[in-house]
């Protein structure tokens, strides 16, 4: 597993080629992954920008989101009653955002890669605020 300072947009690691956020290939035939981000603290989210891996041809072309405010229940963003799946990348380099329907209020954020070029491997930065208590 990667660190996950590896994960994040533009990021590349020019000593070992290894910026990417990715497990090991066996996993690309897993129906369950997903990669997970704890913002700390409740917030909210409105989006997310992803980008594949830096020097291999590996990105995620469509993925669906969960959130949760516990890590114990997860919702998934639904679209007329069903996991919305969003489009993703279509090349390693782009920067693509993914918009949200409406802002999400969650500490952990799960996204589901569907379909991926060879592997699932992604940079990625979530869109949005961090609530304030005044």
């Amino acid at each position: 597993m990667s660190k996950a300072t590896m994960g994040r947009l533009d990021h590349s690691d020019e000593i070992n080629h290894s910026g990417q956020c990715n497990e090991a290939s066996d996993a690309s035939h897993d129906s369950d992954i997903w990669v997970k981000i704890d913002l700390g603290e409740p917030s909210s989210v409105t989006g997310i920008i992803t980008q594949g891996a830096p020097y291999y041809p590996y990105w995620v072309t469509s993925l669906s989101i969960s959130y949760s405010l516990d890590d114990v229940s997860w919702i998934f963003v639904m679209e007329c009653g069903y996991r919305k799946v969003f489009d993703a990348n279509f090349d390693m380099d782009s920067q693509v955002t993914v918009v949200l329907p409406r802002p999400i209020n969650a500490q952990y954020i799960r996204m589901h890669p569907v379909t991926f070029n060879i592997i699932p491997s992604m940079r990625f930065e979530l869109l949005g605020v961090k609530h304030t208590i005044e």
